[in-house]
């Protein structure tokens, strides 16, 4: 059918935040909430107008027919006998068409509320799980605890401005591309090299320090000898006072 024109949700952490931020009188006249769940920011892409049924009477419209198909379509199934997935697929198509006939009221307004749908692309970009990472110094973003390259159509890699704002889109089918400025690139891990491995140099063995002996004459009984200035005296001039008596 298209992009639907306004969509009645209610009041479910999916289509809006529990806790709602500051919005200023321009944006509550637009209809916006703030901040937006991942389906909300969706429906904003997409123009879809974002109703929160908050009456009875808005909520009765979404509740009112999945009452009606709790009730009856069991009952359909019974009557069929209709006991598996495959028989209950098969058997929706002809209840779907009298369901229709049943219940069907014709609009007041015989124009589509639908938009055309954009290109696959388009919905490809905006239908995602989108979540905003920096880039680091080296051109790279950091995405469940892994690191990351932008990848350019020819294959190599895209260089980024420090601190520059990506946005990471996980698609339906579980692929991972990535936004910058509007540009869709592709990413891949990037593997850090290991560091180089330098030659350890074996250490020379460190020469043990001379340990004098218990008897030497500056350690008797283990201590330095006192200084005795006499003593010492004669020990650097008794060589010179016996060449002297000698001559």
């Amino acid at each position: 059918h298209g992009v639907p024109q306004s969509l009645y949700c209610d009041g479910h952490s999916i289509f809006f935040p529990k806790s709602h931020a500051d919005l200023s009188i321009d944006d509550e006249l637009a209809g916006k909430h703030a901040p937006l769940t991942q389906f909300g920011q969706i429906l904003s892409e997409l123009g879809v107008n974002h109703i929160h049924a908050r009456s009875p009477q808005a909520k009765g419209r979404i509740e009112r027919l999945w009452g009606t198909l709790q009730h009856r379509l069991t009952i359909e199934l019974r009557l069929a006998g209709v006991s598996t997935i495959d028989q209950a697929n098969a058997f929706l198509t002809s209840f779907i068409n009298r369901f229709n006939q049943h219940f069907a009221v014709k609009p007041a307004q015989p124009e589509l509320a639908f938009r055309p749908a954009p290109s696959k692309q388009v919905i490809d970009s905006v239908v995602a799980l989108k979540e905003y990472r920096l880039a680091s110094n080296d051109s790279t973003i950091r995405y469940h605890g892994k690191s990351f390259q932008l990848v350019t159509p020819k294959g190599s890699p895209f260089s980024l401005p420090n601190k520059a704002r990506i946005t990471v889109l996980t698609h339906l089918d579980g692929s991972v591309s990535a936004l910058f400025n509007g540009q869709p690139f592709a990413i891949r891990e990037f593997v850090r090299p290991l560091p180089v491995q330098q030659p350890t140099i074996p250490r020379q063995p460190r020469s043990k320090a001379h340990k004098p002996a218990p008897n030497h004459p500056w350690r008797p009984n283990g201590r330095r000898a006192p200084y005795d200035p006499v003593q010492a005296y004669f020990d650097k001039h008794l060589d010179d006072h016996l060449l002297a008596i000698s001559r």
